[in-house]
């Protein structure tokens, strides 16, 4: 099997938000990225306009057929059914974006693989995004050495996921990329009983949760590990259970949640005593 290379061309199928970082970042440390087709020609015929000598496709085949190497870009319940769309050589090396899915998604008379950088994508590409980011690979014999040559050059750090794994690991990264904005969109919420505007209250968090990010990295756990549950203190919970009795009972779920789990680390990292791991204990089953 011949490994594609930096001088051979890329199609990207799919061309939103992944697509166009993936595509960008690749041109961008010298891949030829070469062949884009998406579901909206706008899209593909955008991106284009980004990565000087690329060409947009009418169609998923017609991207294929003029590269080696193709990501697939698209939403992971469209993998299947795009990748079975299209008509493959033995010499194709067919990559899935997923972090959830596993090489069994994809046809098995191509060369497979996974690549999923674990980041928030925004929604224009960003010079630099993947700087640092551990980005999840998998593949048959000889395609990770491949996954791992564009996880380094795009200044990634590459790891391998095994299959058994693929929805553990994803469940990780949705926990801090999709249910911390979540929770940030509902703090923020809060700001508008104040008399704010909600988006006054994304500006006055958001430094804040790039802090706890960073305290994160440098500081690791249970260092970092913060907050109300950590340091014991019993009225201040007790505060906040009576006003989101009050003001906004719909949080009650959420918070008890998040407090439980802050108890349950504090009681490992010996945070806190076991009298005060009681009472907060108690206060939060009676919530």
């Amino acid at each position: 099997m011949n490994l594609p290379g930096r001088g051979d061309p890329i199609a990207i199928i799919g061309c939103g938000r992944v697509g166009s970082t993936l595509a960008c970042a690749l041109s961008d440390h010298g891949w030829s990225v070469a062949h884009l087709a998406s579901s909206s020609r706008a899209s593909a015929d955008r991106l284009a306009g980004l990565i000087t000598g690329s060409t947009a496709h009418a169609t998923p085949q017609e991207a294929a057929d003029a590269a080696d190497l193709v990501l697939l870009t698209v939403p992971d319940d469209a993998i299947s059914a795009v990748a079975n769309s299209i008509s493959w050589t033995a010499e194709h090396h067919v990559i899935h974006c997923s972090g959830s899915l596993g090489l069994d998604v994809l046809p098995e008379n191509v060369n497979r693989g996974s690549f999923h950088p674990i980041m928030t994508i925004p929604a224009e590409p960003t010079q630099g995004i993947l700087d640092g980011a551990t980005v999840a690979i998998d593949g048959d014999d000889g395609v990770l050495d491949l996954l791992e040559r564009m996880a380094n050059d795009v200044g990634g750090r590459p790891v391998r996921i095994k299959p058994e794994d693929r929805v553990l690991y994803h469940l990780s990264c949705l926990l801090v990329g999709g249910y911390l904005s979540s929770l940030g969109a509902e703090a923020a919420g809060l700001w508008s009983q104040m008399g704010f505007d909600p988006k006054r209250g994304i500006e006055a968090l958001a430094p804040m949760i790039s802090q706890v990010g960073n305290n994160l990295g440098e500081q690791g756990i249970p260092s970092a590990l913060q907050g109300t549950v950590h340091r014991g203190d019993v009225e201040a919970i007790r505060a906040h259970l009576a006003v989101i009795d009050e003001r906004c009972p719909h949080l009650r779920g959420l918070y008890v949640g998040l407090a439980e789990t802050s108890l349950r680390q504090a009681i490992a990292c010996g945070a806190i005593d076991d009298n005060t791991a009681s009472v907060i204990s108690e206060l939060l089953a009676s919530a």
